[in-house]
This record gives C-alpha cells, sequence and structure tokens, in this order.
C-alpha cells in the first residue's frame, strides 16, 4: 500500500479528542485552490489549532506539496506538541518524505499523546505496522552516510556514540534456518537486561542495521564489523551472541561484551557449556553470567532476568518467526508465528504483545480496510469509519448502529470530541494512491 493511503487511513483520525462537535448534513465542499487564502488565513490566526493546520495541511496535500504540508503540521506541533492526530499525520508525512528519524520520533510521540483515549488502538497498531519501514530505510540512510564519511568503518569511530546497550543475535554456521532463534534469543536477552535497568537498545535497530549491512543474521561477526554496528548504533556497549558446537555433543554460547571507557574500547567475555541437546539451558546460564557481569549478583536481579529467559525452545522459535516476519513488513504472518509461540507458552509476555501490537496493525494497514475506511469516510458513514478507528467493531448494547439511530451525536461526541474534522481531512485527500 502506498504510503499516501496509509497517510489517508491515518488521517480520518485527524483530531480525535480536539475541539467540539458539529454535525453536517449537506455535502462535503471539496476545497479548491480559490479556498487557500481562506485555510491559510484560519491557521495563522490560530497557529496552535490542529484543525486549522490540517485543514490547510490537506489542501497542500491534494496539490502534492508534501513538503508544505510538513513544514506546517511541524509548526503546529512545535506550539502545541499533545495532540495525537496530528503528531501522528506529521510523521507519515515525514515518512514520505524521507524524514525516518523524525517519523519514527514522531509516532512514538503520538502514541504517549493517545495512551487512554480512543486514539490509542488506531496510533499503536499503525506505528507497529510502519515502525519497521522506518527503521529499514533509516539504517539504510546511515550505513550510507558511513560510507561517504568514513564514519563507522573503525573501532576509533565509536567516539561518536551517545549511550545503550545493542546486543547482536546469536551467530553460528546454522545458516538461514537458525535465523528466527538466533534473533529471538537477542531480542529476549535484550529484553529481560532492559528489565534490570541496562540501557539496552531495541533489537529491531540492531537488526535493520545487520541487514543494511547485507549481513546475514547468524553470520560470524568480526570484531571490526562489530565495533562498527555499534558505532551506528551510537551506542557505548555492544553484546556480540555466538554458539560453537563442541566435542561430546556439547555446546558453548558466549557473549563478547565490549565497552567504551575514556574513549578506548575495553573487552570481555562470559560463555556458558552445556548439552547440545538442552541449549535453552545453556542460553540461560550464559544470560545468568551476563547478569552479574553488567549489574552485579543480586538475587531480584537475577531472578527477573531468569523468568524472562525462560520460555521453551519451540516459542522462541516461534517468536524469532515473527519477528523476521514482521521485520518484512508481513503483519499477518508475524500475527500467526506470535500466535503459535502463545500457544507453546502462554507466559511469553512478548510473544503475547507481539499478538496484541500485530493484531492491530493487520486490521488497520491492510489495503482492504484503509480503501473500506476511506469509502466509509467519503459516504459520510461516520459510525462505521470511527468504530474501524477505534476498534470498537461491533456496537455494545444500546449504542446506536448507524447515522439515523438515536443517540448517535452522543455515542460520538462523548469521549470522541472534534470527530466530524475526521472526514473534513480525509476527502481532501486524492481518491486514488500515489
Amino acid at each position: 500500500m502506498t504510503i499516501r493511503r496509509r497517510l489517508a487511513a491515518a488521517v480520518v483520525l485527524a483530531s480525535l479528542g480536539t475541539g467540539g462537535c458539529s454535525w453536517r448534513t449537506e455535502p462535503f465542499t471539496l476545497p479548491g485552490p480559490e479556498d487557500e487564502p481562506r485555510l491559510q488565513a484560519e491557521w495563522t490566526a490560530d497557529p496552535t489549532d490542529p484543525r486549522a493546520a490540517l485543514a490547510l495541511a490537506g489542501h497542500h496535500l491534494q496539490s502534492d506539496e508534501v513538503d508544505r504540508a510538513e513544514q506546517l503540521l511541524q509548526a503546529t506541533y512545535d506550539r502545541a506538541p499533545g495532540d495525537a492526530a496530528l503528531t501522528t499525520v506529521l510523521a507519515l508525512t515525514e515518512h514520505r518524505l524521507g524524514q525516518y528519524d523524525e517519523a519514527d520520533l514522531h509516532l512514538t510521540a503520538a502514541l504517549e499523546s493517545a495512551r487512554g483515549t480512543p486514539l490509542e488502538s488506531y496510533v499503536r497498531g499503525l506505528r507497529a505496522g510502519v515502525r519497521p519501514l522506518l527503521l529499514r530505510a533509516d539504517a539504510e540512510s546511515r550505513v550510507a552516510a558511513a560510507a561517504v564519511t568514513g564514519a563507522g568503518s573503525a573501532a576509533a569511530d565509536i567516539e561518536r556514540g551517545e549511550s545503550g546497550t545493542v546486543v547482536l543475535p546469536f551467530s553460528d554456521a546454522g545458516g538461514s534456518d537458525s535465523e528466527p532463534l538466533s534473533i529471538a534469543l537477542a531480542a529476549v536477552l535484550a529484553h529481560a537486561l532492559s528489565s534490570i535497568g541496562v540501557d539496552a537498545a531495541d533489537p529491531a535497530e540492531a537488526r535493520a542495521l545487520i541487514r543494511a549491512l547485507g549481513r546475514p543474521f547468524a553470520a560470524q561477526t568480526d570484531l571490526v564489523t562489530a565495533l562498527r554496528i555499534m558505532s551506528l548504533a551510537g551506542a557505548d556497549r555492544l553484546i556480540d551472541l555466538a554458539a560453537n558446537t563442541l566435542p561430546g555433543n556439547e555446546v558453548e554460547l558466549s557473549a563478547l561484551v565490549a565497552t567504551r571507557q575514556n574513549g578506548e574500547t575495553v573487552l570481555s567475555e562470559v560463555s556458558a557449556r552445556g548439552a547440545a541437546s538442552d541449549p535453552m539451558t545453556v542460553y540461560r546460564r550464559l544470560a545468568m553470567e551476563l547478569t552479574r557481569v553488567l549489574v552485579g549478583p543480586e538475587s531480584r536481579h537475577l531472578e527477573s532476568v531468569a523468568e524472562l529467559v525462560a520460555s521453551p525452545l519451540e516459542a522462541t522459535q516461534e517468536y524469532g518467526r515473527g519477528l523476521l516476519a514482521w521485520d518484512e513488513g508481513q503483519l499477518a504472518e508475524a500475527n500467526a508465528a506470535f500466535r503459535d509461540a502463545v500457544e507453546a507458552d502462554a507466559d511469553f509476555a512478548l510473544a503475547v504483545l507481539g499478538v496484541d501490537e500485530t493484531n492491530r496493525s493487520v486490521e488497520l494497514l491492510t489495503a482492504p480496510m484503509t480503501e473500506s475506511l476511506v469509502d466509509a469516510a467519503r459516504r459520510g458513514e461516520r459510525i462505521r469509519a470511527v468504530r474501524a478507528l477505534t476498534g470498537r467493531d461491533r456496537p455494545n448494547a444500546g449504542e446506536p448502529t448507524d447515522e439515523r439511530s438515536p443517540g448517535t451525536t452522543e455515542l460520538l461526541g462523548q469521549d470522541l470530541l472534534g470527530v466530524d474534522m475526521l472526514f473534513d481531512f480525509i476527502l481532501t485527500l486524492p481518491p486514488s494512491g500515489g
């Protein structure tokens, strides 16, 4: 689906939670070129008003003036940053312009603003679906920039690092067949370390950088490449995981820890050995050793990590398949794999979260859903479009089911203030993708 179509779906929510409701019965009239002075004057009169900003931005998008729309939305956001709908539209406009860092930051800000409101479900699903694409594009731009400037090519470039710990997937000789387990183990470990205060970077960012460098996830990583990833990620610590098969049906799992201290890179290593037939037990031992090295031997830290790395092999593999599919934007496949992981281990918190986030993404970001939502808005079917946006697909007892039902205004006006504007704005966009 094109970014314009995704933007069209997103802007139906333009200003849920702001302003008042004024239900019109007359047909919507698409603003023309002659309306620009009026729209500009309305925004100039109050540049903090998201309704005025979105109306004028919609006019610019109608003319494919994406730069002007982004500048306008950014100006309003700078003055009044709390509107989740405007922030979401700003993020998607930035994505279209290739401003991936800014788009990611604003989608995150939109989710924070939407928490506890009818918008939360929509923004969460949108962010979950779009973010892997943002991360990949951002990683590719970082690698390309580093190739031009020479940054990220040697250990010395770690001086550019900021903070945080990046965890690389396990490398072994298993090839692509081992990739799901490799990335899942790294993701689970990063989450466990975050739970005890280690500033672990989002594993999806590390995977995006590895992809941008053209490397298989499970390939052996030399030290120079590992440090390059660390620099590109803006981290001051890197954990490079590896698996090696030993004689006697044993396996060794190890973690090379590279830490930037006083302008130098300090290396240390921890490892654990055990039966090759039970790699998850060896993995848990390695996680315990890493915990002791990074934060100390306090029992509460060890217990927290032990609980979070306790999922069985089958569940962890399915979770890894879900992550791979999610990275590729294959939301339905990711959702199915996360469900399989939960079926194998109902207590697997990360897999449960994956199901929840991709559920909403699958509903919102598929072409039929988008087309249906746009068509509903164009026909003025407010009830159906608003229910789709907020996840209220089926009415509760006593709620109206169409525009003529008693209580329609109360349903949409009670906790979706300003919803009339949703339909105005989406109708300013071209009816076909571009």
